[in-house]
Order: structure tokens, then C-alpha cells, then sequence
């Protein structure tokens, strides 16, 4: 699960010298709507003739192109883009000092780049910081757009969930094969529906077994099945609160999983290769209704009168 759980919040710096704007500013609705993730961007000195971009973190490279590179910084995904729409130059105007897998720490210039001629060619020079698969809940701002922002010291965000809701969605939106872009909002309402689904199908034949509907619900088995549906809503319940409130609960994070995946594991075996409703032995049987002594009573003397007659 790449960049869904991160050991520790990262401090975030700016990569160059410039003027902080926020990221719906940008013009690029990738970056805009926050399809990449949440984030800043930083405005360079139009004027400037070469600008080196330095690593906003101590991380491994693990993507490098010529107008671009994604730093992998405690399991952070942090992508550094230079300009609006430069993979057209093709190159031109960006030199890249390292390559992939490489180690790299926050006093390293990663690439220069020229903010000026970029301009003269018509292409915006702005630089975009992203936190990938990150929703703007995930990290805190530490500089607010139209401040101006130095290298030395001038940190940007801090990312301080370690499990974040738009991770988690995004993975299990590539583990279905969705080739399309999505936003972390998306992926946040991905992985609701998905957790409501799951509640569910634990929830529902859960009541049914109470209820009897499955054989007696004293069976072994179907005890069993109560025991192990209430596991896996337990677990889901504390999976639902580190993804959606509070993604710094990293121990009950690691309880909380394996029991889910244990209570759903269990229910299901049971479900489909128990059958206790085919062991009537345990079925409920209704008692006789006792009758009350007047009722009785009358029902006697009724019966002495007919043989009287």
C-alpha cells in the first residue's frame, strides 16, 4: 500500500526562493482540483536566469523526468513540478543532477531549471509542491499564499496523518483497475461506500442468525459466527476511526486491522461451509401454553355435563 501508511509527520520545505501560492491558483486543473493530492506552489523570480531546486525533504528519488521528480520522504510521496505543461520542451530548460534511487537530502540541489526562459517560450514557471494521495486535511500550512519564502528555513506544510483516507481509496481504486485520474475527495467517497458495504454484509446476517432465521442461534456454529461477526465489526469500527478521524492512532491501527481481517475471515468460512439450520435437533420448539385453574375448571364441567347427557 505505497504512500497509504507513513512512519512519522515530515516537514515539508520549498525547493526554491519565490512568493507561496496556494494550489487551486495554478493553472492546471490537475494541480487546481487537487487530483494529484494537496499541496503549494511557489512563484520564482520571472527575471531569474538559472534557479536550483533543492529536496523539500531527505528521501530516495523513486521518479525523475526532466521537468519533474517525486521524492518517496518517510513513505511520503512528495512530487516537486516544474512549470505549467513543460513536458512539451521535450528537456529544454530543465537539467536533472540525479537520477532514480538515488538518496537525496534537503541541502541537495536536485535539478536547475530557467524561469526566464520558460517565460519568453510562453510557458508558466511556476512550481508545484505535492503531498501525492493526500487530502488538505492531511497536512497543516506553514506558509500562506502571497508571503514571500526563502530556501534557508522555509518550510511549507507538515504532513502529520500517517494513514490517510484518500490513500487508502486510491489503492483500492488501482487494485480495481481504474486507469482515470481521481481526486482525494473521490477516493475519500470510495472508501465510505466501500466500508458501508462491508458493515453490511457483517450487520445483516449477523441479526438474521439472532433472530433464528439460520437454525437455533444457540447452535456451536452459529455461536461461533456471533462471535467472529462481532470480531470483524470491531475491528472495522476502530479501522473506520484511524481512516477517517484520527490517522495519528497507529497502535489501535494495528490491532484493529487483523481483527477485522480476522472476524471477516472466520464469518465468512463459516458461512459458506456451515450449515446449522440443517441440524433441526437445535431448533426452538413452542412449549404447551399452561391453562390457568378457571379455565380448566369450566372445561371439565362441560365435560360432566356431556356425559350426564
Amino acid at each position: 500500500m505505497i504512500g497509504a501508511m507513513n512512519d512519522s509527520p515530515l516537514t515539508v520545505l520549498s525547493p526554491l526562493d519565490g512568493t507561496v501560492a496556494s494550489l487551486d491558483s495554478v493553472p492546471d486543473p490537475v494541480f487546481a482540483t487537487g487530483t494529484m493530492g494537496a499541496g503549494i506552489a511557489v512563484v520564482p523570480d520571472p527575471d531569474a536566469e538559472v534557479v536550483g531546486i533543492h529536496a523539500p525533504a531527505d528521501g530516495v528519488l523513486i521518479r525523475v523526468l526532466p521537468n519533474l521528480f517525486v521524492l518517496d520522504a518517510k513513505g511520503h510521496h512528495i512530487l516537486v513540478h516544474l512549470g505549467i505543461d513543460t513536458a512539451r520542451l521535450d528537456g529544454q530548460g530543465f537539467d536533472m543532477h540525479w537520477p532514480e534511487g538515488m538518496q537525496v537530502t534537503k541541502d541537495m540541489v536536485v535539478c536547475t531549471y530557467t524561469p526566464r526562459e520558460l517565460g519568453r517560450m510562453g510557458f508558466d514557471p511556476i512550481v508545484v509542491v505535492v503531498a501525492m494521495r493526500a487530502g488538505a486535511n492531511d497536512l497543516s500550512p506553514l506558509a500562506l499564499p502571497g508571503e514571500p519564502i526563502s530556501r534557508a528555513g522555509g518550510a511549507v506544510f507538515v504532513l502529520r496523518r500517517i494513514f490517510s483516507a484518500a490513500a487508502v481509496g486510491m489503492v483500492l481504486l488501482a487494485a480495481t483497475g481504474t486507469t482515470m485520474p481521481v481526486g482525494p475527495e473521490k477516493a475519500k467517497l470510495f472508501l465510505l461506500v466501500f466500508f458501508f458495504v462491508l458493515t453490511f454484509i457483517q450487520v445483516w446476517p449477523l441479526v438474521m442468525t439472532q433472530r433464528g432465521h439460520w437454525g437455533h442461534r444457540k447452535h456451536p456454529v452459529n455461536k461461533m459466527y456471533t462471535f467472529f461477526s462481532a470480531l470483524g465489526l470491531a475491528g472495522t469500527l476502530g479501522v473506520v476511526t484511524v481512516v477517517f478521524f484520527n490517522g495519528d492512532l497507529e497502535m489501535l491501527l494495528t490491532i484493529a486491522g487483523p481483527t477485522m481481517f480476522l472476524g471477516v475471515m472466520g464469518a465468512a468460512v463459516l458461512a459458506f461451509f456451515a450449515t446449522p439450520w440443517r441440524d433441526w435437533s437445535f431448533r426452538e420448539t413452542e412449549r404447551p401454553k399452561r391453562s390457568n385453574g378457571k379455565a380448566q375448571r369450566s372445561r371439565l364441567g362441560s365435560a360432566d355435563a356431556k356425559r350426564e347427557d
